[in-house]
């Protein structure tokens, strides 16, 4: 099975569209609020590689930020970036398990969700052995099981 790609995660020195993107991955709500009174629309802007804020918060780990977006009305629960990672993808490639659940519990489709290279997040936990949110993607289900990659991998080959 190909490496994870990790372009999703959001880097030093790959530039943000739009500091709010910096401020979900650091978990700045203050900063976020203070974005989004002076333009409300920026709650789904797109950074360069096609990162949402709520993608860069889950890519952070912060699942109140990531529940608070959605209750915002943030329409990109599963959106993805440019290599098809949606929030959940990049949640379990990181093992943040809360995030997953906070994702699931708000009506989340994306545990079986492939990114261009045809992974499912649970290919992604299971790659990068991120045991517990392989664990908790089960829960979700027998399905999520039975998603092949484009190469033909089960989550657990």
């Amino acid at each position: 099975m190909a490496a994870a790609s990790t372009s999703s995660i959001p880097e030093d020195e790959v530039p943000f569209a739009h500091p709010i993107h910096e401020a979900a991955f650091t978990n700045d709500q203050a900063a976020i609020v203070k974005w989004l009174d002076e333009d409300r629309t920026l709650i789904d802007v797109l950074d360069t590689r096609g990162c949402s804020p709520i993608l860069c918060a889950a890519a952070g780990g912060h699942h109140d930020l990531v529940q608070w977006l959605i209750e915002m009305k943030s329409m990109c629960i599963d959106t993805p970036d440019c290599n098809g990672m949606t929030p959940m993808h990049v949640a379990a490639m990181k093992g943040h398990c809360r995030v997953m659940r906070t994702l699931v519990k708000n009506g989340s489709k994306a545990l079986t969700m492939q990114d261009n290279a045809g992974r499912a997040p649970l290919h992604v936990a299971t790659f990068l052995k991120q045991k517990h949110a392989f664990l908790d993607a089960l829960d979700c289900g027998p399905s999520v099981l039975r998603r092949r990659t484009c190469d033909g991998y089960l989550p657990v080959q």
